[in-house]
């Protein structure tokens, strides 16, 4: 009995993603390795491997004129908490730093950047983070003469008046102080209290969300249940049940039993009775029949079924393998580089110095050679035997091998390899040896050789004065200056706080795109301030305001500060009456009211070619969070202005003169006759 797994790139470990060869084969090929791996170049048929990047190193090349193939001074991209230097390194940044450049003056050095400190402050003197002498601070300052100023408290904590970071209530993950938690600031399972602001547990276990049975009851009915609880509204009030162990969700087959495909992960749903079970091991799927459990699928294409159990094929196999019981042996699809495949289906080992090979009659012929290795005329790979030689081949006519490339950094020179110049990784020999390319982060000078580039910047060149130019920085966090070359830190080529702004100037200016914590972009993105939010006492991340002056209240996803609006009582008498008699002898325009049996009232204003309407209407609905405060919107020469009227006395309300485009004394005398009407009514 044979068993089939097919896949792509099997035995290459580490691979991210892998692409047919050919449209019709079912044998593919790494494409992309995983973070941390660089993939190795080669040409058909080769197969490419993934090759274990340097540590600190996301990305990488393989240098493959080496043996054995590595990734030595070849990052192109770094981890977090390391900065790439000019060889190809990544250096780890200083103690406690998040975010750090490379010292100019020591490639085997970092320097932190100013906002890369965590918990700490950034010390000037040797641009190294000092630890911050305020407790429960997560980002912090310090001035000049040595005192500490804390910006961002952790989350759960709050900043007192003297500027020490304080322990929100129970509950609260953001808050004003020790008792106010911000709306929304509360923890899942809690809720934050109408009156005095302090997060209260929602009643019962398994509840994430709750709220407030009504406007006047402080009775908490659950809202959402958090994963393996389900919602019952048959109990009063609303709670939260446990479902199976087993079960993500019981929403549907109650809490005994699981909802379809709704399992923990690794656990499989069995319709038969509505449960989940736990997968056996490398088991992508499974069924369940009379209570045993077998696998229907594994979960990698390196395992092949056996006996309702999945194992893993011999690490020779190339696209999956089938598994013989009756032998108790596997057999490969393909085969990985420098195996071959047999007659009965087995991998072995290709002869030495080849890359690939195949079997040819009763005898194994090499097709390509490993690196320092050439092809021979009997199918057999011989070394080079020239040091640091990557290609050899036989000379037409003869067996003999001539070397026809070197390893990286070196260049062939009569049938040698001699070294190219110090940073360089291809050149070329005349009467001496000139780069033709230089490693990156360094630029080709005329005279062949490679000088570096500043260690902000990511590509440079030199002119005939050997005079460095940067044409890409190593980030958004700095911005090109196209007149002089140079790669200037954001806040110095924009304003103070702004963390990335774009790579070329825009109108001879450069623009910050985001600012640091604690501040935000003003709408002309001319600066990065602590809050721009009017009419804000205390800003949250720049945008989002948790606290504002006293008459305001936080809308609009706490983004704004509106006037407070109050509850309207639903009476007619709140909403007025049908006043579409009466018209203003200035504008001859009919004043609008109309009654109202419950609800919320609201107004509306118009203005168009100076002339100004009013139209006041009723909701049954609650007031929009964009009409509760004063909404102004313009098109062409027409302005439309809403703005609610909540409160009991919601007849004798107006909008304010500033709604106007003009006119203010003209809109002022209709404001006076508006009121006067309702007084008379």
């Amino acid at each position: 009995m044979f068993v089939h797994v097919y896949g792509g790139g099997g035995a290459t470990e580490n691979c991210e993603e892998c692409s047919l060869i050919d449209g019709t084969s079912t044998v593919s090929e790494c494409s992309k390795c995983i973070s941390g791996f660089g993939l190795e170049p080669t040409s058909a048929p080769a197969k490419p491997k993934c090759y274990q990047c340097q540590n600190g190193c996301s990305d990488c090349t393989v240098d493959d004129r080496s043996t054995p193939p590595n990734t030595i001074n070849r990052c192109t991209n770094c981890l977090p908490n390391y900065a790439l230097n000019n060889e190809g390194t990544c250096i780890k940044c200083p103690l406690n730093c998040s975010e750090c450049r490379i010292d100019p003056e020591n490639q085997n050095n970092t320097l932190c950047l100013t906002f890369g400190c965590i918990a700490t402050a950034l010390r000037d003197e040797d641009f190294t983070c000092e630890s911050c002498s305020i407790d429960y601070c997560s980002i912090c300052r310090k001035h000049i003469d040595d005192s500490f100023e804390c910006l961002q408290c952790d989350a759960g904590y709050y900043k007192d008046n003297t500027g020490n970071c304080q322990a929100c209530s129970d509950g609260c993950s953001f808050c004003l102080n020790g008792m106010t938690c911000i709306p929304h600031g509360c923890k899942e399972g809690f809720i934050r209290h109408r009156i005095d602001g302090t997060c209260i547990p929602c009643p019962g276990d398994g509840v994430a969300r709750c709220s407030f049975k009504s406007i006047t009851s402080d009775e908490l009915v659950a809202e959402l249940c958090k994963n393996g609880f389900r919602i019952n509204t048959a109990n009063s009030p609303t709670t939260c049940e446990e479902c199976d162990p087993n079960c993500k969700k019981c929403d549907v087959n109650g809490i005994s039993k699981c909802d379809v495909d709704e399992c923990k992960s690794d656990y499989f749903f069995d319709s038969s009775d509505k449960k989940c079970y736990r997968n056996n091991d490398n088991c992508m799927k499974s069924t369940r029949q009379n209570g045993k459990i077998a696998c229907s699928s594994c979960n990698t294409n390196i395992s092949v079924l056996s006996d309702g159990k999945c194992v893993n094929c011999p690490n020779q196999c190339l696209g999956g393998c089938s598994f013989d019981k009756t032998n108790n042996k596997f057999t490969c699809i393909s085969c990985i580089m420098e195996y071959y495949k047999t007659r009965d289906n087995f991998c072995k080992s290709c002869p030495t110095g080849c890359k690939t090979c195949s079997l040819i009659g009763d005898n194994v012929e090499c097709t390509s050679c490993l690196p320092s290795y050439g092809l021979k005329k009997n199918g057999l790979c011989e070394s080079c035997n020239v040091d640091k030689c990557h290609n050899c081949e036989t000379t037409p006519g003869e067996d003999s091998l001539v070397c026809t490339s070197c390893a990286e950094a070196f260049c062939l020179n009569s049938e040698e390899c001699g070294k190219c110049p110090i940073n360089c990784l291809e050149c070329s020999h005349t009467n001496r040896y000139e780069c033709t390319k230089c490693m990156a982060g360094y630029a080709k000078t005329q005279d062949g050789t490679c000088i570096p580039c500043p260690s902000n910047c990511k590509i440079c060149t030199a002119n005939s004065n050997r005079e460095i130019r940067c044409v890409k920085c190593v980030s958004n966090k700095y911005s090109l200056q196209t007149k002089t070359g140079q790669c200037i830190v954001c806040s110095e080529a924009t304003f103070s706080h702004c963390a990335t702004c774009s790579i070329t100037p825009i109108n001879g200016k450069t623009k910050c795109e985001t600012c640091n914590i604690g501040y935000t972009l003003q709408d002309d993105e001319e600066a990065c301030v602590s809050c721009s939010i009017d009419k804000c006492d205390l800003c949250i991340h720049g945008r989002v305001c948790s606290e504002c002056k006293a008459g305001y209240y936080e809308h609009n996803y706490y983004r704004e500060c509106a006037q407070k609006c109050f509850q309207c009582k639903g009476n007619k008498a709140d909403c007025g009456r049908d006043l579409s008699k009466f018209n203003d002898t200035i504008t001859d325009t009919a004043i609008q009211i109309v009654d109202c049996s419950s609800g919320d009232c609201w107004a509306y204003r118009q203005e168009k070619s100076g002339i100004v309407t009013y139209v006041r209407e009723c909701s049954h609905r609650t007031c929009t969070l964009a009409a509760q405060n004063e909404n102004c919107q313009t098109v062409e020469d027409k302005k439309e202005c809403e703005k609610c009227c909540k409160g009991d006395k919601c007849n004798t309300w107006e909008l304010d003169g500033k709604a106007g485009v003009g006119k203010i004394a003209f809109v002022d005398y209709f404001i006076i006759v508006f009121s006067f009407i309702f007084i008379v009514f």
